[in-house]
């Protein structure tokens, strides 16, 4: 009977080491995207890669700036057309608990890339649902509205819609990402479904955002404007919905309150606390300064219009 439980429990402890045992992902072009970024203020580089595992979900892997060279393949190489990028995966990147490599095949050896966080861009219908580390949000494209606290539960920022471009047929997407408690940065990011993450700031204050400041630059080697006139063909974006009019600006080293609407229901973050001085439009004879949650009216402006 010992005997049996120590077998057990030696087989329990192999199964958890083979378990940690890292993830080597085969580089292939066939099913997975290579994406450049270039930081504006220092010109440094950095890589990430975009997979698709089906029609509705993507999953972008931020790779590591230092790479290790191996003469010899890695055993157990998995390829991205077989291999499940599930929640186990996605929690194993993030909580650094599993090393994931993404293997180069080079002239002589193999390059391998270490792999230090995941986002996931999940789609239903006119959804977005994006997760990353430390934040998450679900965005409605056919209803964006900037006052809006969009974060869902499980996160540890607020976000905010900020803007929608034209980018050949592709929209682009900006949002901001504020603090709900002090010493938390705050962030500016752009991204485009189909393609990944295009532009990013964070920082504590103005400067650190802008040392922190990349953006996309090539996809596969190709110059973004080039590969995304390559995937439209000459097609261009449909008619967006309308925006709200009402543009939030960026106070780096200042909180900001949750929505008046959402912030204090249950699944939301934390309220913050104290306030930033938020760009809203001009007023006239208002008793009391509006806050968040709150529109401001605009000449010929109809009640069907705000109520949408």
């Amino acid at each position: 009977m010992k005997r049996a439980v120590l077998l057990l429990g030696l087989n329990a402890t192999l199964f958890s080491l083979l378990s940690a045992q890292p993830i080597y992902i085969q580089f292939d072009p066939s099913c997975m995207n290579q994406l450049e970024y270039r930081y504006v203020y220092t010109g440094a580089l950095a890589n990430a890669y975009l997979v698709q595992p089906s029609a509705n979900e993507q999953i972008q892997l931020q790779a590591g700036n230092q790479g290790i060279t191996s003469p010899t393949l890695p055993p157990n190489l998995v390829s991205c057309k077989t291999f499940k990028f599930d929640d186990q995966f996605f929690n194993d990147v993030n909580n650094l608990s599993r090393q994931v490599y993404m293997v180069h095949t080079q002239a002589k050896g193999y390059l391998l890339i270490p792999i230090i966080s995941a986002a996931q861009i999940l789609r239903s219908g006119q959804y977005y649902l994006v997760r990353t580390r430390v934040y998450s949000f679900a965005v409605d494209t056919t209803n964006l509205v900037y006052e809006n606290n969009i974060a869902t539960g499980s996160s540890d920022w607020y976000i905010y819609f900020n803007g929608l471009k034209f980018r050949g047929c592709f929209f682009e997407y900006s949002f901001k990402r504020e603090p709900t408690r002090a010493n938390q940065e705050r962030s500016e990011f752009d991204f485009i479904p189909g393609i990944g993450l295009t532009y990013e700031r964070t920082g504590m204050t103005a400067a650190e955002a802008e040392n922190n400041h990349y953006r996309l630059v090539k996809v596969n080697n190709l110059p973004l404007e080039d590969y995304i006139n390559q995937r439209c063909g000459g097609r261009t974006a449909p008619t967006p919905p309308p925006v709200s009019q009402y543009t939030p600006q960026v106070e780096y080293g200042t909180l900001r309150e949750g929505d008046k609407e959402t912030y204090s229901l249950p699944g939301q973050p934390p309220a913050a606390s104290g306030t930033a001085d938020t760009a809203l439009p001009p007023l006239a004879d208002c008793p009391e300064y509006p806050g968040e949650g709150y529109h401001i009216v605009q000449p010929g402006e109809t009640l069907n219009a705000i109520s949408r």
